[in-house]
């Protein structure tokens, strides 16, 4: 009787152990099984992400390829040396109207010496200023005729006056004309410079594309063929965990 007690006891205590072993390496074997499951959605997500990037990338590929091919070079030496000659012509039309602004200013001058001097003809002088002869009253004859040369002088000034003016709004206009010729030719040397810019940054781009294409096949290689490291522990803990089940089978079985 108490040896089949001792049997019983002996059992039961067996019975416990081997279950509370079957429990945790069950708790453990499900614990990879989720962790690897985890690990292919995971892997399933990159995937998908790595193959959507090649797809944008191969777009963008297509799209610069065009634009590269689109471009085309050109020499800007012909445009500078147009801009040097307007420059030139500007620089000529600027000594004109300096030249304008002198010849009028010395009219000008000339004027109001004049305009002095018909000022001093028939006063109470002694002398004419102009031919020193004495004034009498019969010299009055000579005054008028002098007064009116010097009239024609301030007339003819003045005629030169309104030309140099006229020529001088005609060269303002054309110095107009030309500055704005050279802003033309310089903002089409700018734009090519930024056209050639950009074509520069998209060959640097469409390098950098390629090299991210050879980059994501190695990646999409390596997630296809990859094992994930819980295969080996699930594999080994699934056998013990037969070995366990066995074991407590046999167990209650005695």
């Amino acid at each position: 009787s108490n040896l089949l007690k001792t049997d019983v006891n002996e059992n039961k205590k067996a019975l416990d152990i081997e279950g509370t072993r079957y429990d945790e390496v069950e708790k453990t074997l499900n614990s990879y099984i989720r962790q690897r499951d985890n690990t292919l959605e995971e892997r399933k997500l990159k995937h998908e992400k790595y193959k959507q990037r090649k797809v944008n990338n191969a777009n963008e590929i297509i799209e610069i390829t065009k634009k590269l091919e689109s471009f085309r070079e050109k020499s800007i030496d012909n445009i500078n040396d147009a801009i040097i000659k307007l420059k030139d012509a500007n620089i000529k039309v600027d000594e004109k109207i300096q030249a304008c602004r002198h010849t009028r200013s010395e009219s000008q001058t000339l004027i109001t010496q004049i305009q002095k001097q018909i000022s001093a003809v028939g006063t109470d002088k002694d002398k004419c200023p102009t031919c020193l002869r004495s004034i009498e009253e019969s010299d009055k004859d000579h005054i008028k005729a002098e007064k009116q040369r010097l009239n024609k002088e301030i007339d003819n000034h003045k005629s030169v006056i309104d030309s140099k003016t006229e020529d001088e709004d005609t060269l303002i206009a054309k110095r107009a004309d030309i500055n704005t010729k050279i802003k033309t030719l310089e903002n089409s040397i700018h734009a090519y410079n930024l056209e050639r810019k950009d074509h520069q940054n998209c060959e640097a781009r469409l390098e950098q594309l390629k090299e991210w294409q050879t980059m994501l096949d190695q990646d999409i290689k390596d997630l296809e063929q990859a094992s994930t490291q819980f295969d080996t522990l699930i594999d080994e803990k699934k056998k013990e965990h037969a070995t366990v089940l066995k074991e407590l089978e046999s167990i209650k079985d005695t």
